[in-house]
């Protein structure tokens, strides 16, 4: 079942009451005395803008959700993808005004004290587009390449090469994107070459069965590179593998999570 496609539109109407809000208070940081009605309705523009940021987090987070889980369908249909443009139009609208709300509490720091005093709204707001800038990177670039004509980007290009230095060899950014897109395994098997423990890691984190990855690599003892075993989840387990260790930080650099199966 096709979730609810109003999500970005939804999402959008949020975003542009954002604007209107931040638009004002820009205007009268940066001296216009006219704006919010003399400034009468700052204070007013900076409380709904503190009610606005939490459902806005709320509203982008479903947004990137639905990106994600609808992807196959989004990726290659024009219609999909006109939507996802107009959609993509008002979140760059909302960061660009997001950025200037920062600047201008920067350039104008006496107004910005009155205005907001410790209120950390505008970095708050900064923050908000730092974390969406990422989960979007994918998706608008694959937009971008197919309105301006070029080929869309391969999704794990390079993903290979950052893998073969210290976690696996004999695979190509195409096997790999099989795999993780559709469960489906090489003819030709790859071999892992790291610690069997990040060999579960990059399962659990690509939605991959161990059977999927005994099927696609060749995994050997520690003590003796020449004899062939099995991987076994349980038993290499990636519990103490940290999320912040070098290939969590290669996997965040791909959209593994728009294009993984589904479980």
């Amino acid at each position: 079942m096709i979730p609810d496609r109003q999500i970005l539109n939804r999402t959008a109407e949020l975003l542009d009451s954002a604007v209107r809000q931040i638009d004002m208070l820009v205007a009268w940081l940066g001296g216009d005395e006219d704006a919010g009605f003399g400034g009468l309705a700052t204070k007013g523009a900076v409380k709904e803008l503190t009610r606005l940021g939490t459902e806005i987090t709320a509203a982008l987070s479903d947004a990137s959700v639905f990106i994600t889980d609808q992807w196959p369908y989004i990726e290659n249909n024009k219609a999909r993808l006109f939507e996802m443009g107009r959609f993509f139009e008002v979140y760059d609208r909302f960061h660009a005004s997001v950025m200037a709300y920062d600047d201008a509490r920067i350039d104008n720091e006496a107004r910005a004290d009155e205005l907001l005093g410790y209120d950390m709204q505008p970095q708050e707001y900064v923050m908000i587009i730092a974390r969406f800038d990422r989960e979007f990177s994918f998706p608008k670039e694959h937009l971008n390449d197919v309105v301006n004509g070029y080929p869309a980007k391969h999704p794990l290009e390079g993903l290979a090469d950052r893998l073969m230095h210290k976690y696996c060899i004999g695979v190509s950014d195409e096997t790999l994107e099989n795999l993780i897109r559709y469960h489906e395994t090489p003819a030709l098997k790859g071999t892992w070459i790291g610690d069997k423990r990040f060999a579960t890691y990059f399962g659990h984190r690509c939605n991959l069965e161990c059977a999927d990855m005994n099927a696609t690599f060749d995994f050997f003892r520690d003590d003796d590179r020449s004899r062939k075993i099995q991987l076994n989840y349980s038993k290499n387990d990636d519990i103490k593998v940290s999320g912040e260790c070098e290939l969590a930080r290669i996997l965040d650099g791909f959209p593994i999570d728009s294009i993984k199966y589904k479980l």
